[in-house]
């Protein structure tokens, strides 16, 4: 079996599996046209959920409140990785 990395579940409740990088980058792309954005990217390695909700509240109470930036409103992605590794990513812009 090919290793995944990564999933889609649409808004019309159809899901889909990647085994392609790049498939699953075209698709990205192509369904969430946001503009250019500046991201914060965190890594959240450990036990699903504990190092999930533990960047969740380093992240608003800690980073977010001493940074000089604000949240821009785009959604916020959690990327699911091999051996528990995770990526949460938050768009920011300046304060």
């Amino acid at each position: 079996m090919s290793e995944i990395i990564g999933r889609a579940t649409y808004a019309n409740g159809e899901r889909q599996i990647f085994t392609d990088p790049e498939e699953f980058i075209k698709t990205v792309q192509e369904e969430l046209p946001y503009s250019a954005a500046t991201w914060v990217v965190i890594n959240a390695d450990g036990e699903i959920p504990k190092a999930i909700n533990d960047i969740y509240q380093e992240f608003y109470s800690e980073w977010l409140p001493c940074s000089g930036y604000k949240l821009s409103g785009l959604p916020i992605f959690e990327c699911y990785m091999q051996e528990n590794h995770q990526e949460v990513w938050i768009a920011v812009e300046k304060a």
